[in-house]
Order: structure tokens, then C-alpha cells, then sequence
């Protein structure tokens, strides 16, 4: 019942294309008119439309809607239903309504087409307003009755229709996909408004941009270490063994430093931390040694074979740094280290699988390399995702970081290496193809969930108050997502939601945000309207909360609550009222007006929390979606440079192909799967700005700089280990095949 200018104006584009592209209507109904009825000059008049626009717009819809259907499909015209007149207030009447509802019973006459009398049913078949009013639930809106009434009117004796096959399954895989798995926190929605108003844009772009450059440089230091042929021997090659340990120290020292963001309350120092690392480290390059002499050098698989002694001495080296009490069974410790192996095991098997999927690859006659690509490498990739979903299930905030820097790292990277040794058209032609593909379905994905938002800010739109401000300037403010869904977090009893169960209150850990605002989360927490947190979580871990009800463990968190300060000076919090700009003024629906009328209170509250857990679960989407677009751009230009560096230095004689093997056709295929990465960025940025004045970019670089432990962490494995090193593994074995006839081979 929204109004026809909107639907005109905005909607039937969307529409139209939709009839022509994706769906076959064999049933369409048009049900406007309700909002364009109000009073000419009463409170709500910027939605007023005139009699004649009235039907300008519903002969409009008529004439774009009905050449697109199928020739036996039915248009079915809704009058606007009956009006209770004692449940308004001045805004619109029954009288009113009548009169848009002749119009459409005369168009619909004019123009051959069915028509349903909403109007004229409602008032002649309940005379008694008192009876009709039980049909609404603020004398405009329908209420459940109300609704079970129009159904019959609609298809009497009918029971809902099960949905086509192709629909269930289509519903079926968006909510496999990973932009569906989880939804954003209240505490880390506060932390991305935080560091959006106190980042300036320029800071926003160094981060996106330099993010990637101390894991590249790291890779073009390891390769300024000359290296010996493997054909002299183990003991010849003692520059390999110092770059391998400096590869295994740095790796092992990142990977290990992850315990202390995961495990924000355990004591484990800078200098406590390179002792394990240098522990392990030794007793994983003298393991590496051994089997060099025993096997012969190099040996297959090193980073595999290497993984034995690495989990071996880990939990030696832990428990001799450490001490027993951290590991016991009745240690406050011992959860959190089980949520850390199961996150730091996903990684690792992630990273132990992508050898094999790459020598499966290889073994595969070139012709058919462009099926795997397109066949059998989403699936993998899909099943590994959602390994990874399982694994960091109570690291709900950090599952699209996790999942875009393990698994779409090494996809990307996969892709990068397969373009860069393919000599065949085809096959390069097969991956880009593939990428513009599932670039399609994500932004199709992502257009169904953004769809549900979008028509619950309509809602939200509709049933605001309209009396100091026009309507094309509220149908603008509503666009601000990331406000209007503070607006309800922040103060849900203005609003009237007495219970967002759905919806949690704290991270999974703690965020840096204004200690004002960690205090009014603590006050929202006393009010139990948000359902249920993790046992683990920002809300328990390292932060102290004045209202905690279990003993706080002895560490502060792995960084401070409050960065530094990063911008202008964020004055957003000082009170409820500053929630934005000016012109984001909303008028809460739990006025005075609404204390007589329980009915309309509780819907107004229905459409606050699902339009809060619809865009914290669109936040969650989009955030995923937008590290995938950066990692799928960023991977292979770091694997371009490395490349162009490596054909500089005297290592490239080690390397497939050695010197003058790269290229410009390969540079070339692989820079534009790197820039259709770049492209969709773009768009799905415009995309959301457009509809939600909400910048990706921003939300990309609060990942990147909020959570740079991680991410460096990542970015150095993936990058250390999978660009270089052990594409000189793989080097080595070529070598090692070629003299020993070896079958086995690593990876690039």
C-alpha cells in the first residue's frame, strides 16, 4: 500500500526489468493508493497525490507491466481499502479513500482489467466501524485478520502454493552462501560508525593500498638470498637453510601471535612469543635437515613434512614458556584455546589441502584444465568455506575476514599461478569467464538481500512522521542505513522493541570504541532486549565491564579499547539525539499518539527489529563480499610484481621456466582478472552508496586497520609462504624430478 508516486518513480524500472530478465508473471497485482490519499493539507501531505496524477500513475504501471507479461497472464487492480477514520488523526479518511478507490474501478474498466473493490467490500459488508476497525490495527494498515480477509478475497479456499522447484533451490543456495552465515554485532556496528566518522578518506585509501606492500617486501628481501643448484647437496646449500629459517620464524612467529588477539586475556609476552618461535623453529628446520640427509635435497613437501615437527614443539614450547596452569583442564583459559586451535587448525588444513589441489591440477592434461577451473574449483572452494564457517562459529565478527583471507586467498592465488603457467588461450579465457560468472551471482546475491532492506526503509519510511520535512527529503535520509539502524539499537524502548533475540548486543571480542559508548552497551545489557551472546566474547574478554558477573581474567586486551585518534574528534556519542548529520532527524513511532494504540505500536516495533536484523545481516554481507573483491584485486598484482622483481635476480634460474619466461601475454591475462576485480569493487560500491549512503571502501578499510593483527598475519603466510618460498620448493622438486624421477611435486 505504499504510494504510486514512489513505486512510479523508483520501483517500476526495478520492475520492468525484472518481468523482462528473470521472472515469467502469470499473476500480477497492483495495490497502491493508500499513502496518496492523505489529507491535501494535513500533517502528512508530502505524500498527498492528486486524483488525476493518481491515475496518470496506475496508467502508467498498466502500460509498462502488461506488454511484458505472457499472453495469458492476469492484472489484478486494489483499490485503497477502507479507512477508520476515529483511528486517524487528521492524516487521511474514509471519504478520501473512497474517492482514489472509484478512480481505479474506472480505470480498470477503461483499460479491460480485473479489479477487487477494497473499499466498497469493507464498508458494505461491515457497516459497524466499531467491527471494521478489528480489521486494521491503526485504521489504515491491515491486521492479521485483516490479511486473512484480503487472502480469501484473493483466492477463496485456496491454500498457499508451493514455490517452483527452481525457487526453493534458488532460495536454498543463497542461504548457503557466506554472506548469509552470520550477522554483524551491536558492538561492532558502534566500532565501523566510530571509525567512519573519525577516518578521513585519504587515511581510508593508504590503508586499502599499503595493507599489502610489508608482506611483498618481505617476499623481495627473501629473494635477494642467493640460492645454490639442489644438485650440490644439503650442506652446499646453506644460504636455503638461513632463508628457510628466517620463512619458518617469521610465518611461525605471525601465526602463533593470532593466540594473542584470539586469547586477549593470557600473558604472553613479545619476548615469551620469539621464544616459542625460535624453539620451534629450530626443531622444525633440524627435522627438515634430517630428512634431507636421510631422503636426499630436496626433500618433497617440505612445508608438509615440516608441519610434523612444528606440532610437535608447539605445545613443548608452550607448556616449558607458559606453564601447565594455561592448559589445565580447569583453566578459564581452556575454552579459549580451544577456540583458537579451531580457528589456527582450519588455516593450517586450508593451507596443507592447497598442495594436492594444485599437483591434481598439474596432472591433468592441459586440454581439460579450463573444466576444473569452472567445474570442480567452486566446489572445492564452496566446501572449504563453509569448513571454515564451522571452525570460527564463535568468531561470528571475524568469519568474512577469515574465509576472504584463507580460502579466497588461496583460490585467487591458485588462479594467478594457473594463468601465469597455462600457455593456452583457453584456459585463461575459461577463468576469466568463470570470474565474470560468479561476479554476477554475487551481485545478484547481494541485490535479493539489499531488496529486503530497501523495502523495510521503505516501511520504515512510510510510517514516519512527516510534519517538518518533505518528502523526497525523508525518502533520501532513509537511505542511511548504518544510522537508522543505530537509531533503534541505541534506544530499542523508543522504538518499542521490547526483545531482539536475533540480534547480538557484544563481539565476539572487543572493539575499539568510545569508552562512552562501551558504557551505554553495558546499560543496554541490563536492559535484556538483545538475545544471548557468546560464551565467549568482547563483552567477557579483554575488557573490564563494571557489571561483569564472572571473574575477570588478569590481561587487558591484545590492543586498547580507544585508538589513537585517527581523524577530526568524534562528537556523534555526546547524546542520543546526535545520531548524524542534521538532516537524519527520525521521528520515533513510540510517541504520545501511539500509548492508545497497542495494534500500531507492535507493528512499528516488528518493522524496527527486522529492519535491525536485516541490515546487520546485509553489514555482515557486504563486508564479506567486499574483502573478497580486495583479496581477488590485491593477490594477483602481488604475484605480478613478485614476478617482475624475480626476473631481475639471479634466482630466476631456480624458478620453472627460468629467466625471460614471463611474458607479456601472461602479465596481461592475469592484470585483467585482477582488473574485472577491481571493476565490480567499483560498482558494488556505487551500488551501495547509491542505495544505502554506505561506503564499502570505509568498511573495507576498518577491516584492514581495526583488524590488522589478523589480516597481516594472513597476508604474510599466504604471501611469504605460498608466493615464494614455496614456489621455490616447487623448483627444488622440478630439480629433484628431473634427477631422481621423482612423481611427487609441490606446489607454486
Amino acid at each position: 500500500m505504499c504510494g504510486d508516486r514512489w513505486v512510479t518513480q523508483h520501483a517500476l524500472p526495478i520492475f520492468a526489468q525484472e518481468l523482462q530478465v528473470q521472472y515469467s508473471a502469470s499473476f500480477v497485482t497492483i495495490f497502491l493508493g493508500a499513502n496518496d490519499a492523505v489529507t491535501e493539507h494535513g500533517p502528512d501531505k508530502a505524500q498527498y497525490v492528486s486524483l488525476d496524477d493518481y491515475r496518470a500513475n496506475l496508467t502508467q504501471l498498466l502500460h509498462t507491466v502488461a506488454p511484458l507479461l505472457p499472453p495469458h497472464a492476469k492484472i489484478l487492480l486494489i483499490t485503497p481499502p477502507a479507512v477508520i477514520d476515529s483511528a486517524r488523526h487528521g492524516d487521511r479518511s474514509n471519504e478520501s479513500a473512497g474517492q482514489y478507490a472509484r478512480v481505479c474501478v474506472e480505470l480498470a474498466q477503461a483499460e479491460n482489467v480485473h479489479v477487487l473493490d477494497l473499499h466498497t467490500y469493507f464498508n458494505t459488508t461491515f457497516p459497524d466501524e466499531a467491527e471494521r476497525k478489528t480489521y486494521f490495527v491503526d485504521g489504515l494498515h491491515f491486521s492479521t485478520k485483516g490479511n486473512q480477509e484480503l487472502a480469501k478475497l484473493l483466492g477463496p479456499g485456496r491454500t498457499p502454493s508451493t514455490p517452483p522447484l527452481y525457487a526453493r533451490l534458488e532460495q536454498r543456495w543463497n542461504d548457503l552462501q557466506v554472506g548469509r552465515q552470520g550477522k554483524y554485532s551491536v558492538e561492532r556496528l558502534e566500532s565501523l560508525d566510530h571509525y567512519y566518522r573519525t577516518t578521513s578518506y585519504t587515511r581510508v585509501v593508504l590503508v586499502c593500498v599499503l595493507t599489502p606492500l610489508p608482506a611483498l617486501a618481505t617476499t623481495v628481501l627473501l629473494e635477494c638470498m642467493p640460492l645454490r643448484s639442489p644438485a650440490e647437496g644439503w650442506m652446499a646449500n646453506w644460504v636455503f637453510w638461513i632463508r628457510l629459517t628466517v620463512v619458518v620464524c617469521v610465518v611461525y612467529t605471525l601465526g602463533i601471535s593470532q593466540m594473542k588477539f584470539i586469547i586477549p586475556d593470557l600473558s604472553f609476552t613479545l619476548p615469551q612469543m620469539l621464544t616459542v618461535a625460535a624453539g620451534v623453529t629450530t626443531g622444525c628446520i633440524g627435522f627438515c635437515i634430517m630428512m634431507a640427509h636421510l631422503i636426499g635435497f630436496p626433500v618433497p613437501f617440505m612445508w608438509q613434512v615440516g608441519a610434523i615437527p612444528i606440532g610437535l614443539f608447539t605445545p613443548i614450547m608452550l607448556v616449558l614458556v607458559l606453564g601447565r596452569a594455561p592448559f589445565a583442564s580447569d583453566s578459564p583459559f581452556r575454552p579459549q584455546f580451544q577456540r583458537f586451535n579451531r580457528y589456527f587448525f582450519a588455516y593450517l588444513s586450508v593451507f596443507g589441502i592447497y598442495p594436492f589441489v594444485r599437483v591434481l591440477y598439474d596432472l591433468v592434461p592441459e586440454f581439460y584444465r579450463g573444466l576444473i577451473v569452472v567445474v570442480l574449483l567452486p566446489l572445492w572452494r564452496f566446501a572449504v568455506k563453509h569448513f571454515v564457517i564451522r571452525a570460527m562459529g564463535d568468531l561470528e565478527d571475524f568469519i568474512p575476514q577469515g574465509v576472504a583471507f584463507i580460502v579466497d586467498f588461496f583460490g585467487s592465488l591458485f588462479l594467478s599461478v594457473c594463468m601465469y603457467n597455462s600457455g593456452s588461450i583457453i584456459t585463461s579465457a575459461a577463468i576469466i569467464g568463470s570470474d565474470i560468472a560468479q561476479t554476477l551471482l554475487e551481485f545478484h546475491e547481494v541485490r535479493m538481500n539489499a531488496g529486503e532492506v530497501l523495502y523495510l526503509l521503505q516501511e520504515q519510511r512510510t510510517h514516519q512522521d512527516h510534519r517538518h520535512n518533505s518528502y523526497h527529503q525523508n525518502e533520501q535520509d532513509t537511505r542511511d542505513l548504518v544510522t537508522l539502524i543505530l537509531s533503534v539499537t541505541r534506544d530499542p524502548k523508543a522504538f518499542n522493541v521490547e526483545a531482539m533475540k536475533g540480534v547480538r548486543l557484544w563481539a565476539c571480542l572487543a572493539h575499539p570504541i568510545p569508552g562512552d559508548r562501551v558504557k551505554e552497551l553495558n546499560a543496554l545489557e541490563a536492559l535484556a532486549i538483545y538475545g544471548p551472546d557468546h560464551p565467549l566474547s568482547g563483552r567477557t574478554l579483554g575488557r573490564a565491564h563494571p557489571n561483569s558477573r564472572r571473574p575477570q581474567l588478569h590481561i587487558q586486551r591484545a590492543h586498547g579499547i580507544v585508538p589513537a585518534s585517527v581523524g577530526p574528534e568524534d562528537r556523534s556519542f555526546a547524546s542520543p539525539a546526535t545520531l548524524g548529520p542534521k538532516r537524519l532527524t527520525l521521528k520515533h513511532p513510540g510517541n504520545q499518539q501511539d500509548i492508545n494504540m497497542p495494534p500500531e505500536k507492535d507493528a512499528a516495533a516488528e518493522r524496527s527489529k527486522e529492519l535491525v536484523v536485516q541490515g546487520l545481516q546485509l553489514l555482515f554481507h557486504c563486508e564479506y563480499l567486499t574483502l573478497v573483491k580486495y583479496v581477488a584485486s590485491v593477490v594477483p598484482l602481488v604475484f605480478v610484481a613478485h614476478k617482475s622483481v624475480l626476473q631481475q635476480l639471479p634466482n630466476v634460474v631456480y624458478y620453472p621456466g627460468g629467466a625471460g619466461s614471463w611474458g607479456l601475454a601472461a602479465v596481461a591475462n592475469i592484470l585483467v582478472f585482477s582488473m574485472l576485480e577491481v571493476v565490480s569493487f567499483v560498482l558494488l560500491n556505487m551500488l551501495l552508496q547509491r542505495r544505502f549512503a554506505f561506503s564499502p571502501v570505509y568498511q573495507l578499510a576498518f577491516v584492514l586497520e581495526t583488524q590488522a593483527y589478523l589480516v597481516q598475519s594472513m597476508l604474510f603466510v599466504g604471501v611469504v609462504m605460498a608466493s615464494p618460498s614455496l614456489e621455490v620448493a616447487e623448483t627444488s622438486m622440478a630439480i629433484h624430478m628431473h634427477n631422481s624421477s621423482d612423481l611427487l611435486s609441490p606446489i607454486a
